[in-house]
């Protein structure tokens, strides 16, 4: 079940890639709206990474961080499952399966 205050971010994440932003760019403007980044929100809502999250910095969202969003099929309502095999338990190499 998705988090109701993180909805408006993703959604708003998609809506800016899909205008033409670059990662770069939806990074400075959620930077400038001060909007925290993932590590900060379950810092400041749930407890979580209290040790991890930077404090000068809650609002320093990446480039990487936005494209991993975005290459993410789970945010998309998509099942992601079964990504690799195995033909054997005793064979430790696995085979991913590609991107349909």
């Amino acid at each position: 079940m998705p988090d109701e205050q993180v909805v408006p971010v993703v959604h708003r994440i998609f809506q800016l890639a899909v205008e033409g932003y670059s990662s770069y760019k939806i990074g400075m403007l959620l930077r400038a709206n001060q909007i925290l980044i993932s590590r900060g929100y379950l810092a400041q809502q749930h407890q979580r990474y209290l040790k991890v999250v930077n404090a000068k910095h809650p609002y320093d969202w990446r480039a990487r961080t936005i494209a991993i969003i975005l290459q993410n099929r789970a945010y998309l309502g998509q099942l992601v499952s079964h990504k690799a095999t195995k033909p054997s338990f005793k064979i430790p190499r696995r085979w991913y399966e590609a991107r349909k």
